[in-house]
């Protein structure tokens, strides 16, 4: 019986250093990944970001230039994010340019940066964090296409006098653009999804905010959301435009003489509680024809026939520019 019971005593000890070996390589290996790297000008470290990317993670600015260019790569290695405070309260800087590898600028990442005036941003740039530049200089900045969310505060007390928002933006969070100098009408575009709370507020210059009609205020928080409306034979209900899973005609093909007809969408939405297959409302579609002069089509779906042909219209889900097309042959 004691044999037995050291030899399970010998395997259980040579199974404990075996995982204590891997455990040890494990974490090793994640802290050779995540160690606090420098050069010149930069403290920095090699990292995977969350679309699984590895890459160069800037953490800190150590150089004292005034015009900071952030290089493509370090030794070989692609510059993917720009971190946490990794320029914050330098009051020398007033000039950054980013390579477009950046997909991430971090929250406060150049925050308090009171002498920054101009940037230039990644081309590749999805995301823009919390306070990442609150507190700056700049009058202007140029968004690239590829933005799809602005964080809380992100441009907060700076000296924007215009905004401009890119066509693929998703979110633009709470007081992202509160207490600027923007003048003339802030438009925002049909992508958006949600609009946080005073994310424009205190810029008493501006004239005007231009929102897509489907954009409705919550009491909840006073957040502006993408809402659909739905209805099939049984009832008509609100749900956020996130749940709309697939867009189709009712029907593929349409034949019109004289009078006019509208259009109609079936839309698939599965919420978090309820599912629910029926007619879309127009106020989140956006509508084309391939030949106007064959057939005409109104901002609310409403089909025209102008003279005999063929043309096809192009039916576009405004939030996710999901879409379809359905023949109309007027005779």
């Amino acid at each position: 019986m004691r044999k037995k019971l050291k030899k399970i005593t010998k395997i259980l000890g040579a199974l404990g250093m075996s995982l204590a070996v891997l455990v040890t390589s494990s974490v090793a290996g994640y802290a050779a990944e995540s160690v606090s790297l420098k050069d010149k000008n930069f403290e920095y470290s090699i990292d995977k970001n969350t679309e699984g990317t590895k890459g160069i993670f800037i953490t800190k600015y150590i150089g004292s230039d005034k015009k900071v260019t952030i290089p493509d790569a370090i030794d070989g290695k692609k510059v993917i994010e720009i971190g946490e405070r990794a320029f914050f309260d330098n009051k020398n800087i007033e000039e950054i340019s980013m390579p477009n590898g950046v997909v991430r600028i971090c929250e406060m990442a150049f925050s308090d940066c009171t002498n920054l005036k101009s940037v230039n941003l990644s081309k590749s740039l999805k995301y823009i964090h919390d306070s990442a530049f609150a507190g700056t200089a700049m009058k202007k900045i140029k968004f690239p296409n590829t933005l799809i969310t602005i964080g809380v505060g992100a441009f907060q007390n700076t000296k924007l006098e215009t905004i401009k928002l890119p066509e693929n933006l998703k979110y633009i969070n709470s007081f992202a653009f509160e207490g600027n100098s923007v003048t003339g009408k802030i438009k925002v575009p049909d992508s958006v999804l949600k609009v946080g709370k005073d994310a424009f507020g205190s810029n008493f210059n501006y004239k005007k905010v231009v929102m897509p009609s489907y954009l409705k205020i919550t009491s909840f928080k006073k957040n502006y959301v993408a809402m659909a409306t739905v209805t099939s034979k049984k009832k008509t209900k609100d749900y956020e435009a996130i749940y709309i899973k697939k867009i189709k005609a009712k029907t593929k093909k349409i034949t019109l003489k004289k009078k006019s007809k509208k259009l109609q969408t079936i839309a698939y939405v599965k919420g978090l509680k309820s599912s629910m297959t029926g007619i879309l409302k127009n106020n989140i579609l956006k509508y084309s024809s391939s030949n106007p002069k064959v057939v005409k089509v109104t901002s609310k779906g409403i089909l025209k026939p102008v003279k005999k042909g063929t043309a096809k219209v192009k039916v576009t889900l405004r939030t996710t520019k999901a879409s379809f097309k359905v023949k109309v042959v007027v005779k």
